[in-house]
């Protein structure tokens, strides 16, 4: 799921990110689609196991970049109030639904106040 601003200024999405740094920028059969960040064309770097990502964050095609939810090896480490994440995001590196919606809120705050944004 992705989010753009009414004027389409701003694109953005909760994007798994994984040890090299690649993020995720969507999923096909087999596992997760995946970019290096910041490069000009971003053209897929491969297919990485979504099992792999060692957490999540809000990206924006402006460049701009929200700080990483860091996902934890156990249910004890969990603690949303800190971005720590205990989470199976499975091959095509599913965000669970309550931190996309944190990925969204910071996506959001990143916005010039005039701008609106739509999901």
């Amino acid at each position: 799921m992705g989010w753009e601003t009414v004027d389409c200024a701003h694109v953005g999405w909760a994007a798994t990110e994984f040890p090299d740094g690649r993020i995720s920028v969507g999923s096909e059969a087999g596992g997760t689609v995946v970019v290096r960040w910041g490069l000009e064309d971003q053209e897929p770097a491969g297919l990485l196991d979504g099992r792999d990502a060692v957490g999540w964050r809000a990206v924006c095609e402006c460049d701009w970049r929200g700080p990483l939810w860091t996902r934890v090896a156990t249910d004890g480490e969990h603690n949303p109030g800190r971005r720590r994440v205990y989470a199976d995001p499975g091959p095509y590196s599913d965000t669970p639904d309550d931190i996309e919606d944190a990925l969204m809120r910071e996506w959001e705050g990143h916005l010039e106040p005039a701008t609106h944004a739509m999901s």
